[in-house]
């Protein structure tokens, strides 16, 4: 899969609206806090400042952010191992 497939999959889904992985990671880094805390411009970013709160005891954008984090790692280990061997 390209970058651009992977940035574009659908990861969420609430009240109709869809967010990809790159709305996830945008919308935490600029709207929900994780670089700063932004006001919401649109309506995507209203509904996920509202659904990240917490869910079942967790924040839910949070929680789907790991898993995109775990998916993204298990796709470069062939890259890491080719860095690991040029620099031993």
């Amino acid at each position: 899969m390209s970058l651009d497939g992977f940035l574009a999959t659908v990861v969420l889904l609430s009240e109709g609206i869809t967010f990809t992985v790159k709305d996830l990671v945008s919308g935490i880094a600029n709207t929900i806090g994780g670089v700063h805390l932004g006001t919401p411009k649109t309506d995507k970013e209203r509904e996920l400042v509202r659904f990240s709160g917490l869910k079942y005891g967790r924040n839910i954008c949070i929680y789907q952010l790991r898993a995109i984090s775990r998916v993204t790692l298990k796709g470069i280990q062939e890259l890491i191992a080719l860095c690991r061997e040029g620099l031993g």
